[in-house]
């Protein structure tokens, strides 16, 4: 089970790290230029741009504390003589998990963009 925790743990932590980046790359230097431009009305190119980085970013945060809780988890747990041993099935396992939490989170977070994309639009009047 210990296997199963640090290896579940390692994998929320690079998923999270991978949705931060993705947030952060996410802007491209047109979109920055497009941020420092001046517009009549709002910039509808970059709505997008910025709901798919504020949404990677939440995605991200969310498996970050999933990733701490786990950890404090595997921390706080008994230790036992046989968990000291690395099980095999438990890396598989965790693996698993973590590659399935990984595309759901992806899935997700894209519906996820796509209604605070909605509700901006909406704010601005243009939906």
């Amino acid at each position: 089970m210990r296997t199963f925790l640090q290896v579940l743990t390692l994998s929320f932590t690079l998923e999270s790290a991978v949705f931060m980046v993705k947030a952060s790359l996410g802007l491209s230097a047109r979109d920055i230029a497009g941020l420092v431009g001046t517009y009549i009305g709002f910039n509808p190119r970059l709505i997008h741009s910025l709901t798919a980085q504020v949404t990677d970013y939440r995605v991200g945060a969310i498996l970050l504390v999933l990733a701490f809780i786990l950890q404090m988890t595997n921390v706080l747990w008994p230790i036992r003589y046989i968990d000291f041993a690395v099980s095999k099935k438990g890396v598989l396992l965790a693996l698993l998990i973590g590659a399935f939490v990984f595309v759901t989170a992806y899935w997700v977070g894209g519906l996820w963009a796509a209604g605070l994309e909605r509700t901006v639009l909406g704010i601005l009047g243009k939906s």
